[in-house]
C-alpha cells in the first residue's frame, strides 16, 4: 500500500484503537506524509514519537511475536481439545491472512482461522487470546457476530492477555 492509501485508512475512518497504538501508527506514518505532531482532544499539540522510541516499540512487538510464533491456523492442545488462536496487533478490515508480524491482523484472516477451528472435529472449544489495542470499526462487528453464533456449535472463550482495547 502506498502512504496515501495507508493515511486514508488511519485518518479518514472511525477507529476503535487505544491512544498509545494510535500514537505509534501515526508516528510511523507521519514523517512520510509530512505530519510532525497531532492534536489531543483538549487542543494540545503533541510531537510524534522519536525513531528511538519507535525502535523500542518494535523490539517489544518482535519479542512477543517470537514467543508466540505459529504456522497453523490455530494451536491445538491435544489433551483438552482446545484450539488457541492469538489475536494480536492492530485489527483491520480485509487484510487477509496478515498476522501480528506485520503489525496488522485482518478480520477476514482471523475469521478463517476461527472457522477452521470450529469445523475441526478434534477441536472441543476455542480460546481467543487477545493482545490488541483495537483497530478499524469496519469488519469488527461482522466478526463478533460470527463468533457469537459459533457458540451454538462449540464453546468459545476470550482471554484479555495484557490488552484487549476497543475493537479487540
Amino acid at each position: 500500500m502506498q502512504h496515501a492509501q495507508i493515511a486514508a485508512r488511519i485518518l479518514n475512518r472511525p477507529l476503535l484503537v487505544d491512544a498509545r497504538r494510535a500514537e505509534v501508527m501515526l508516528s510511523v506514518l507521519g514523517p512520510r506524509i509530512g505530519v510532525t505532531s497531532y492534536l489531543r482532544a483538549d487542543g494540545t499539540a503533541v510531537p510524534l514519537l522519536s525513531a528511538d522510541r519507535l525502535d523500542q516499540e518494535a523490539t517489544i512487538a518482535e519479542r512477543r511475536l517470537a514467543e508466540r510464533s505459529y504456522r497453523e491456523p490455530y494451536l491445538l492442545d491435544t489433551s483438552t481439545g482446545i484450539a488457541w488462536i492469538p489475536v494480536e496487533g492492530t485489527l483491520a478490515h480485509r487484510q487477509g491472512t496478515l498476522h501480528a508480524a506485520s503489525g496488522v491482523t485482518g478480520y477476514d484472516g482471523l475469521a478463517a482461522r476461527f472457522e477452521a477451528a470450529i469445523e475441526d472435529p478434534l477441536v472441543k472449544g476455542v480460546l481467543l487470546d487477545f493482545h490488541s489495542g483495537g483497530g478499524e470499526v469496519s469488519g469488527c462487528f461482522d466478526l463478533a457476530d460470527r463468533i457469537f453464533q459459533a457458540r451454538e456449535v462449540k464453546p468459545v472463550w476470550a482471554l484479555a492477555n495484557e490488552l484487549a482495547a476497543s475493537a479487540a
